[in-house]
């Protein structure tokens, strides 16, 4: 082999290197693959982490949103409860306004009606005692005599037991001899209104025998009335000996003197009391 040659390398050193070559370039491509691999995991990951943060982010966004929400809903019911509240209290101030209203004008009718009941009282008090202190003083002045006005004080009737007894005795046999009279003359009336009626005696203007009838007819009833009430007038008598009221004035509760008794006995009015009376006319 001559100097200066490059010696000539055998095949199996070629192979080597080109599998050392190989191999490196595959370990080279290897790392390159894994660090693609490594980024692409990390680019991943990181990607991964900015999604994890997006979502958290908008979970908390979202959350912040209910929260807020909610809040808006609690404040919207606050105010509802509170406006509920005053609505209420209101509407109860407004029964006890007006339920302090009745009981105030319900008290102003009960102090007015207590105020017209003792004014009532007072003035029936008032009457009263001017009617008692009137009753005084007429009961001072006497009894008011209804026929003359006057007042005269009166006095019981003095008649005995016997004296009333003669007396109506005496009513009882005029009433009997009033009523046989009164009975005549009605008797008569009727028989000269059947005389008229009968056509039994002739009338004429001349004669005047008609008008003759009719004014003895009127007579006999006037006279047959007149008799009736003196009849009336005696049982009213005979009615107050009675009561016990007999021989007393009527209208001023004087005893009428016996003297008139005796001539009228059917009296109730004393002579004074009739005298008056007849001079007021």
């Amino acid at each position: 082999m001559g100097v200066g040659m490059p010696k000539k390398s055998s095949p199996r050193k070629a192979n080597s290197k080109t599998k050392k070559a190989r191999a490196k370039s595959l370990t080279l491509a290897k790392k390159a693959a894994a660090k693609k691999v490594a980024e692409a995991k990390k680019k991943a990951l990181a990607a991964k982490k900015v999604a994890a943060k997006k979502a958290a982010a908008k979970k908390v966004a979202e959350a912040k949103k209910k929260a807020l929400a909610a809040k808006k809903v609690a404040e919207a019911k606050k105010k509802a409860l509170a406006a509920k509240k005053a609505a209420a209290a209101k509407k109860a101030a407004e029964r006890k306004a007006e339920a302090d209203r009745k009981a105030e004008i319900k008290r102003a009718l009960f102090e007015e009606k207590e105020r017209l009941r003792l004014e009532a009282l007072a003035q029936a008090e008032e009457e009263r005692r001017a009617k008692e202190e009137a009753a005084a003083a007429l009961a001072a002045l006497g009894t008011r005599c209804e026929l003359s006005g006057f007042y005269v004080k009166p006095s019981p009737s003095e008649l005995t037991s016997a004296t009333v007894g003669q007396l109506r005795e005496k009513l009882v046999k005029a009433k009997e001899e009033l009523e046989r009279k009164a009975n005549e003359f009605l008797a008569e009336a009727e028989a000269l209104a059947r005389e008229r009626e009968g056509g039994d005696t002739q009338f004429d203007e001349e004669s005047g025998d008609g008008d003759t009838i009719n004014t003895e007819r009127e007579r006999d009833l006037l006279l047959s009335a007149s008799t009736q009430a003196v009849v009336e007038q005696i049982d009213q008598a005979l009615e107050r000996i009675k009561k016990g009221t007999y021989g007393a004035c009527t209208p001023a509760g004087r005893a009428i003197p016996l003297e008139r008794l005796e001539a009228i006995p059917w009296a109730d009015v004393c002579v004074d009391c009739k005298s008056r009376a007849d001079r007021r006319r």
